[in-house]
């Protein structure tokens, strides 16, 4: 029976003590912390079969990687940018409870994101002068009206030189 498509989740939650399938997979996903191939291994199927009953059940899946790496990241979200890039890393690791490497990548990562929006703006300064340029040196033909709109035969040379009419 393990692994058949045709399992009843729900009465096979019931017999190992849990009241429904989403009950159990809230405990092991959430409270005992099993991931992936564990969980799977836990529920007698597929890892895939395990986020196919997450989703039908309505469990959200945490972020892939990386949690417990970010963890202190947390404790310095709320600290003011200019804080963190004048300081000192050791400082504000010490008076934040966090390691000095925590402290090291955050700051690399406000640097990084102050740099990109400094070449953002610069990139948008740059084709707005562009932009500007290019409206004053293309000149309007003679003989169309300046509001943009689309000539008429009468009044315009073009339709009188090139014979249409």
């Amino acid at each position: 029976m393990e692994g058949k498509p045709g399992r009843d989740w729900e009465a096979w939650a019931k017999e190992r003590g849990y009241t429904s399938l989403k009950g159990m997979l809230k405990h092991l996903y959430e409270k005992e912390g099993l991931r992936g191939r564990r969980l799977g291994e836990a529920m007698e199927c597929s890892h895939i079969r395990v986020l196919q009953l997450m989703e039908k059940c309505g469990i959200k899946r945490k972020p892939a990687g990386g949690a417990m790496v970010r963890k202190g990241e947390f404790k310095l979200n709320g600290i003011p940018e200019d804080e963190i890039l004048k300081d000192q890393t050791r400082d504000i690791a010490e008076k934040y409870g966090v390691h000095v490497t925590t402290v090291r990548r955050f700051k690399r990562t406000l640097q990084d994101k102050m740099q990109a929006e400094r070449l953002a703006k610069e990139r948008a300064a740059l084709a707005k002068v562009k932009a500007a340029k290019k409206a004053a040196a293309t000149p309007i033909p003679k003989g169309l009206p300046k509001a943009g709109l689309k000539p008429t035969p009468k009044d315009s040379s073009t339709y009188a030189r090139s014979g249409k009419r």
